[in-house]
């Protein structure tokens, strides 16, 4: 459980302004407009524990749904749909973050989300077409254009922080610091020809991302990946998951943390998956992506992203 005091505020939402609370170690939001079915969620709270706070043992404590929870994220942000400035692009960067945990396989601490320890193989709390369809209900309120932003470009299943960030890169626009490789699957499991199921080592794929028209799928590996497998059966299952893509006609490539942990790396990631693509489909045909590499705006807010998004070494995923 998190302190609550001056510094570290319990945040509550109350629908006007003169049913706020004074002490300061409370914080009240005034929403005066009706919200979405669905905008909270119940605590089960154990009624022992509710006497032992002197508290009605009937007492009922709602919670903000994930969906609502990030609108006020974004307003206390105070974000700007336009995302031109520093700043700005910073605000998205953490509602993306955000958005990825939520929509993942995988929890920050809650005390320490930069440097403290992960939680991995957990449910997701929300879905990027449950946000969506939540922020479609609700209008007039500060933060929702850039959340909605944020929305366009949330991903589902993320096993890691890394896979949210190399999931950005490959999906977002060049003004957000992505490279737009076109149509992707992410963690979709591909069609395997009947007649091949039982001639591969597994039999069923499901890379973390794939570009049907290219041909070329992309696994991230880390800690979420292998877990503690002891470093010979990791071998053997890297080597037989690269020779089952190559018998489906698949360039596999995998990436690391040490792919991601600076621009220059990611780039150099990038160009050699550009180099796979061109080789099925032509230089042409990903010359849009290797211009948004080289782009400055592009460049910064990559920078910005990996900042963001990806932990220190301390909690590699």
């Amino acid at each position: 459980m998190s302190r609550v005091d001056e510094r570290h505020p319990l945040h509550l939402l109350v629908p006007r302004a003169d049913a706020r609370r004074i002490p300061r170690a409370i914080l009240c939001h005034v929403c005066a407009r009706t919200l979405p079915v669905g905008s909270f969620l119940r605590m089960r709270m154990d009624p022992q524990s509710l006497d032992a706070c002197d508290l009605p043992s009937d007492l009922q404590i709602f919670v903000e749904a994930p969906a609502l929870c990030m609108v006020h994220m974004s307003q206390l942000l105070h974000g700007s749909a336009r995302i031109r400035t520093r700043d700005e692009y910073l605000a998205f960067a953490r509602l993306a973050r955000l958005a990825g945990e939520l929509c993942g396989t995988y929890a920050r601490s809650p005390e320490n989300s930069t440097i403290g320890s992960m939680t991995w193989n957990v449910q997701p709390v929300l879905s990027a077409d449950d946000l969506k369809g939540y922020l479609a209900e609700i209008s007039h309120m500060q933060g929702l254009p850039l959340m909605r932003v944020v929305a366009t470009v949330t991903g589902d299943g993320h096993a890691s922080p890394m896979e949210t960030l190399w999931h950005l890169v490959f999906t977002c626009p060049t003004s957000l610091g992505g490279i737009e490789l076109g149509e992707i699957r992410e963690n979709e499991p591909l069609g395997i020809p009947r007649h091949l199921v039982h001639r591969l080592a597994h039999s069923s794929m499901r890379p973390d991302f794939f570009w049907p028209r290219l041909q070329v799928a992309v696994e991230y590996q880390g800690e979420a990946f292998h877990g503690s497998a002891p470093g010979h059966q990791t071998l053997v299952e890297d080597s037989n998951r690269i020779q089952d893509y190559a018998a489906l006609g698949i360039t596999c490539l995998t990436i690391t943390y040490e792919d991601t942990r600076t621009t220059a790396a990611m780039e150099r990631c990038i160009e050699r998956i550009l180099i796979a693509a061109e080789r099925r489909v032509g230089r042409t045909a990903v010359a849009r992506s290797r211009a948004a590499l080289k782009d400055d705006l592009g460049r910064r807010r990559r920078s910005l992203l990996i900042a963001t998004l990806c932990p220190s070494s301390r909690c590699i995923s």
